[in-house]
């Protein structure tokens, strides 16, 4: 008996004519993935053959359904048709070739992706046209090309296995620090990181985007100042890098923020909250709370308020009534008592989702005290007040300002020593210490033209250009030629002037810059101010006064002449102040020694020892 062999060909066999056979056992695939795999021969073509059993109805594909769906799906212009089809009539050999199809497929392994996407994006290929391609989701593809950045002992050891993909993926948090990234996968390979180690090794300190002061100051401006970030692909995660930076801008906006509050309202103080985003017990220890005083709404919109607060419970209020509920919800809890207000504050911090937050308000607790009445028994309760006002808090701090412009006007080197220094290292506005605008700022406090307070101004400091003085266009290549005959002299003395102008008064971003000059230049605020009773000893608070008192005139606390200043009035307590630092009769009255006289020609309020 003849038995005819089976037909083992290759051949080419019109697409119409093909369907899928039963013994195709694959589930059915998602219709993106077909259609990836359709843009794939759409752009390569069919790389390999469909294997057949032929049957009494024709030619049926056991291996090859998901290119046999997309090829039906290929349009027109890029059908391809006939198909090669290894066919064979003997259903065993054809689920034999199957089974070895499926099974000696094997993935590209990630590195020889990175590899290959890496190479044909160097010929100029969009990530688009790769995924095309390879028949892979243009995310897949950006992540991989993503991953080419790494470095050679990176993809090698991804190559050999030695590290995972995810690995790899957390690797690329340092491609800007190329140094660090092959310190920490030296340690990754020698087993001696893993995990959450190696993601805190590479970030090292470094800050999420997510943290309330990136938030707060926001990308753009911390980019706009020079701060270095880095954006990773994979987990949607920014980091950046520049701590200290981040830190002076967040505190810098949120010391703004406080000037807007205070300027807005008249609480005593306003006291911002750098290093927690909340306001506790450390803040608010030693007062007490105060509360709003509830209004009663007229009925109409008590019924308004209950109707919209049905509506917030049911779900079914819109944006517009939320305004609206808020609106009544504030205007029912009332407002403060004037009184508080003038004896009471608050805190300003940033939360844990970046956004400005007012805390408060507080006051000082109340205490007992004597009466000044002949009736030791009567008792009255007063509140502490904050230590000094605010106002007065600034005016000292032009007086600072003031003192050091002062010092530099007579150091044009040293002036243009620094101008260049700060050009040149290109420091930002929270860090220059020149403000180099040459545009007039308040430096003189608002009480120096009293009876009781004079300060020792250099008119160069403070003259007015002559506004008429400017030349004309067509005077100016004169004129500045006549400028240059002056010489380098008289150059220094206007840049000395004007640059001195522009100093503003360091802050905590500028604390070391502005120490410095101080020390070199030897400033002595003394020399040009002698606190007094108009600028400072009348705005700061009775308590303060005290202690002001002590410490000039060294006497102790149970010392019969401090408990005499104790039970004056405030007016009193601040002429005694005043005279004693401007009138040696005084002195010599209460009997201060040379010691003593020393100290209080030298003495100066705590706000501007410390600044």
């Amino acid at each position: 008996m003849n038995i005819q062999a089976p037909i083992n060909a290759v051949r080419w066999i019109p697409l119409a004519e093909l369907k899928i056979s039963p013994l195709n056992t694959r589930a059915e695939p998602p219709d993106a993935e077909i259609d990836q795999l359709t843009e794939s021969l759409r752009v390569s073509g069919l790389l390999a053959n469909l294997i057949g059993l032929e049957t009494e109805t024709g030619v049926e594909i056991v291996a090859g359904g998901r290119r046999l769906r997309a090829l039906n799906k290929l349009t027109d212009d890029d059908v391809i048709d006939p198909i090669p089809v290894l066919v064979t009539d003997d259903p065993a050999t054809a689920q034999a070739w199957a089974g070895a199809e499926t099974h000696a497929r094997v993935d590209h392994h990630p590195a020889d992706e990175i590899r290959a996407y890496a190479a044909m994006a160097k010929l100029g290929r969009t990530p688009e046209d790769i995924a095309r391609t390879f028949a892979k989701p243009v995310r897949h593809v950006r992540g991989r090309l993503a991953l080419a950045a790494l470095p050679a002992l990176a993809l090698m050891a991804l190559r050999e296995n030695k590290i995972s993909i995810d690995m790899a993926k957390v690797l690329t948090q340092s491609l800007d620090d190329t140094a660090r990234l092959e310190r920490v996968l030296q340690a990754v390979l020698k087993d001696e990181l893993r995990g959450w180690q190696i993601t805190n090794a590479l970030r090292d300190g470094r800050i999420e985007a997510t943290d309330r002061r990136a938030v707060f100051v926001g990308l753009d401006t911390y980019r706009a100042e020079g701060g270095a970030l880095t954006e990773n692909l994979f987990d949607d995660e920014t980091l950046l890098h520049d701590a200290e930076l981040l830190d002076k801008l967040f505190r810098h906006k949120l010391d703004l923020a406080v000037e807007t509050v205070a300027a807005n309202c008249n609480w005593a103080f306003v006291t911002p909250v750098y290093d927690q985003a909340h306001v506790d017990l450390r803040q608010t220890e030693g007062m007490e709370r105060i509360y709003r005083v509830p209004v009663e709404l007229p009925e109409a919109d008590q019924d308004e308020w209950a109707r919209l607060e049905e509506l917030e419970e049911d779900g079914a209020l819109d944006e517009e009534g939320h305004v609206k509920l808020k609106t009544l919800r504030d205007r029912a809890e009332g407002d403060y008592e004037h009184e508080d207000i003038e004896t009471a504050g608050v805190w300003a911090y940033v939360d844990t989702n970046g956004k400005l937050q007012i805390s408060g308000a507080f006051r000082p607790k109340s205490r007992k005290q004597k009466s000044n009445s002949d009736d030791d028994s009567v008792e009255t309760t007063t509140t502490s007040q904050p230590p000094v006002a605010q106002a007065a808090v600034e005016d000292l701090h032009r007086i600072q300002t003031l003192a050091m412009q002062t010092a530099l006007v007579d150091k044009p080197e040293l002036l243009l020593d620094l101008l260049a220094y700060q050009i040149e290292a290109q420091l930002s506005q929270w860090s220059s210490l020149l403000s180099v605008t040459l545009s007039d700022q308040t430096i003189i406090p608002e009480k120096h033209d009293t009876a009781d307070s004079a300060l020792n101004l250099d008119k160069r400091l403070t003259e007015t250009s002559n506004a008429s003085a400017k030349p004309s266009p067509a005077d100016m290549a004169a004129d500045f030629a006549a400028f240059r005959a002056k010489g380098k002299k008289h150059r220094n003395t206007v840049l000395a002037k004007h640059l001195a102008r522009t100093v503003q008064r360091p802050q905590h971003s500028t604390a070391s810059l502005g120490a410095l000059l101080a020390d070199d230049l030897s400033i002595d605020i003394r020399k040009m101010w002698t606190p007094d009773a108009a600028i400072y000893f009348s705005r700061c608070s009775q308590p303060h006064l005290v202690d002001h008192f002590v410490e000039l005139t060294g006497f102790e606390h149970d010392d019969e002449r401090v408990q005499a200043f104790e039970k004056q009035a405030k007016g009193g307590k601040v002429k005694d102040l005043h005279d004693l630092l401007h009138d040696l009769s005084v002195r010599e009255a209460m009997g201060m020694s040379r010691a003593d006289n020393a100290r209080i020609d030298a003495w100066l309020p705590p706000v501007m020892r410390s600044a």
